[in-house]
């Protein structure tokens, strides 16, 4: 068969939450597509701008949340669909588990308009009124009279038990939007009833099909009558009818991580054979499961593909298929367009492949049986490895594929891809693609080659990507479109690509690198070198994955994309940095403190926990010059330059003067005059008596007066003592004499005349 046409468009939608796996699910609406996977709800518009994004619990608060710790799980298995025959979206999802039966419910929400960024109505189907089974797995579908739930339900112990069946009447038109709905008693035929997406107006009744038994190559067709008057519950017919295949399958694989991956050793889990989309469009059903092959000892997963009639006819059915083993195909969606074009999204594993997105598409003109062949969606980009508690690596559990609501012509799907693992650690990705059916026939082999240089790059350097682009024919390609997508950590810096016209450049938008040609010819290449930044913290391996994709189809689609690991090295040296001062300077007798550096690396970050503190130890008590050290390495070995921080212990303590003897001092004028000196004491000298300087005045004891004797003196850091000052007063302390002139005594006759010889005093 021909090869299926390029994507038209694609771009990311919802990535890793720590939910596994997503249950990849979205729809298409004339402006929007949302995306509705474990853990997250994305509103986008065509182009992929992300227009509103939240926690799936957020959507869903209010209605979930409980302070029980047993029923605290946020809603999972979410299905969404636009309901073109109204113009609404339809979403479901499910609350409670076994420890939970009471609370185990369907969420149901329909928007108000056409809008999903706008008001949405929500309400319940309670699982089970008796509390025993809970609602796992549901499918989502609707017709022109109802809108139809269905779910898995197990018991308490998590044992299967059976389908159950919910038809929920068509809202009334007016402002308050209001759904009926009448619960279906459960029954015991089917497992994993998927209700069709009915595009066909007019009509009323609704259908499910389920994988009834893979051992006789059967599935089986149910009917949901609409009754007269509608107001009556609905009733449900058909159930355990075969409808031969060739060949029958085996419903579930022989161990638990079945399907092959590159650059791991541990497979994926491609879950079972159950039912995974219907639809009707123009009177006929389409469906899509994969299966098991060959029956009796799988070896391999395949998709199969179903066309019936209405009445359960087989009109045809086929398999896409690789009989070699090498291509495992699973998780498909299917979508019809108005014209009979059928498109089935799923995902591939391979060995010499990540888990990647594709598609296949097949014409309304097609012969009958036939598909064309597999189409990349998005590359894988590297190996997923995220073990559930039973050791499962799940993938899936379902995709979602749709047609454009807008011309009922394009096709959009949404699928699950490999992100670049976290160390250990898988991650999950989803993208969204359109596909525009096509009968151009013509074919160009686009193949991609990546190569790199330096390998290994250095963290905070560049590196060069180059891809070699060949076009092996038969037709020239033609509007050829190369993007490599970068792995996180990674910067686009330049890039171009040659052709006949020169060199053109490269741009990039959110990680994503595009190189455009407007021709190659068959035979002939093209060379793109892209120059991208490493920035810290990024280390270890990095993968750069890419695909090139033209207007012609490609007859090989495997070989038009690559991915190359570059090996990322920390060369750089950690750098540090001292806190205080440099040099340092500590008095003498003080208390040291070290302020400390601070060390930061390109990768490791913060190392200043890790500094290695060396060199001489600071002694405060001895007056000198330490040098302190400090080194520092981060986690791949690279030396930080050494730093050194001086402290100078010096002293900064002046000496301190005593008096001997009294001060003030009092001398008697004459008197002999001694100075009775001081004493001087350093905290690091010691006794500096002697080198006390003795100045001011002269003592003069002949010469009464006052006389300030002063004295100095300084350690041999410089540091002067506060002067001291004496006081010398030099007194007079003798008393005068008194000498009698004339005898004494004296003798005078009485009457005589008496006259005082007189005194001297001196």
């Amino acid at each position: 068969m021909a090869a299926s046409p390029p994507p038209t468009t694609g771009f990311a939608s919802g990535e890793f939450n720590s939910w596994i796996p997503p249950d990849t699910d979205g729809a298409v609406g004339p402006n929007h597509l949302v995306t509705a996977i474990n853990g997250s709800w994305i509103v986008q518009n065509r182009s992929g701008t992300v227009l509103f994004s939240q926690d799936l619990g957020d959507f869903w608060s209010g209605w979930w949340n409980t302070s029980n710790p047993s029923c605290s799980e946020e809603p999972f298995d979410p299905r969404i669909v636009y309901d073109d025959q109204v113009g609404q979206w339809i979403t479901v999802a499910i609350r409670g588990r076994s420890t939970c039966l009471d609370r185990s419910a369907i969420l149901v929400a329909v928007s108000t308009t056409s809008d999903p960024t706008g008001t949405w109505t929500r309400f319940t189907l309670d699982s089970d009124s008796t509390n025993t089974v809970w609602a796992d797995y549901p499918n989502l579908g609707f017709n022109g009279e109802y809108v139809i739930v269905t779910a898995n339900m197990f018991s308490a112990a998590s044992a299967y038990q059976f389908p159950k069946v919910w038809a929920l009447e068509r809202p009334v038109t007016g402002s308050s939007l209001k759904w009926h709905w009448h619960g279906l008693d459960p029954f015991d035929f089917g497992f994993t009833m998927v209700p069709a997406i009915t595009h066909d107006a007019g009509v009323t009744t609704g259908y499910l099909a389920s994988s009834w038994n893979a051992s006789l190559g059967a599935i089986a067709l149910y009917e949901i009558d609409s009754p007269v008057p509608p107001a009556t519950a609905p009733t449900i017919s058909g159930g355990a009818t075969a409808y031969p295949v060739t060949t029958p399958w085996s419903f579930s694989s022989p161990s638990a991580n079945f399907a092959p991956q590159l650059g791991s050793g541990t497979g994926i889990n491609n879950g079972d054979a159950r039912m995974q989309g219907l639809v009707m469009r123009n009177g006929e059903l389409w469906a899509a499961h994969h299966v098991f092959l060959p029956a009796s000892g799988p070896t391999r997963t395949a998709i199969q593909w179903w066309n019936l009639a209405t009445s359960g006819t087989v009109l045809q059915q086929g398999r896409i298929d690789d009989p070699t083993g090498t291509v495992f195909s699973a998780f498909p969606s299917i979508a019809v367009n108005a014209s009979d074009d059928v498109l089935i999204g799923y995902s591939t594993f391979s060995s010499t492949q990540y888990p990647s997105a594709a598609y296949s598409l097949r014409l309304g003109t097609d012969p009958v049986g036939t598909f064309n062949d597999t189409a990349l969606l998005k590359a894988g980009e590297g190996p997923y490895v995220m073990l559930d508690t039973g050791g499962r690596n799940r993938w899936g559990d379902y995709s979602s594929t749709h047609v454009d609501p807008l011309d009922d012509d394009a096709f959009w799907t949404i699928q699950e891809y490999s992100k670049l693992p976290v160390g250990p650690d898988g991650r999950w990705g989803t993208w969204w693609g359109q596909v525009e059916p096509t009968a151009s026939g013509l074919l160009a082999d686009l193949s991609l080659t990546l190569s790199d240089a330096p390998d290994p790059a250095t963290s905070g350097g560049s590196f060069d990507v180059t891809a070699g682009v060949a076009n092996a024919g038969p037709d020239p390609a033609s509007n050829v479109v190369l993007s490599l997508t970068l792995p996180a950590g990674i910067a686009f810096d330049s890039g171009s690509i040659t052709d006949g016209a020169g060199s053109q450049t490269c741009t990039e938008a959110s990680g994503v690198v595009t190189c455009s040609v407007a021709s190659i010819a068959s035979g002939d290449g093209e060379t793109a070198t892209i120059t991208v930044d490493v920035g810290a913290p990024t280390v270890g391996p990095v993968i750069t994955s890419g695909q090139v994709l033209s207007d012609e189809s490609d007859p090989a689609g495997p070989n038009n994309s690559d991915s190359e690991t570059t090996t990322v090295v920390d060369a750089t040296a950690p750098l540090i940095t001292l806190l205080g001062t440099n040099p340092m300077t500590v008095a003498h007798g003080s208390v040291f403190a070290d302020p400390g550096a601070t060390a930061s690396d390109n990768v490791d970050g913060d190392l200043s926990g890790s500094i290695v503190v060396g060199g001489d130890v600071v002694n405060t008590v001895v007056v000198g010059s330490y040098d302190i050290t400090y080194n520092v390495s981060d986690a791949a070995g690279n030396d930080a330059v050494q730093l050194t921080r001086t402290v100078n212990v010096t002293d900064q303590t002046a000496p301190v003067i005593t008096l001997l003897g009294d001060d003030p001092m009092t001398v008697p004028r004459n008197g002999a005059f001694v100075d009775p000196g001081a004493t001087a004491s350093d905290n690091v000298d010691g006794d500096v008596s002697a080198a006390i300087v003795v100045g001011g005045d002269t003592v003069n004891t002949a010469v009464l007066g006052t006389y300030e004797i002063t004295y100095d003196v300084s350690d041999t850091a410089g540091n002067p003592a506060t002067q001291v000052t004496r006081t010398v007063n030099v007194t007079d302390q003798t008393a005068p004499v008194i000498t009698l002139l004339g005898p004494n005594p004296m003798t005078v006759p009485l009457g005589g005349a008496f006259a005082d010889p007189g005194k001297t005093a001196l």
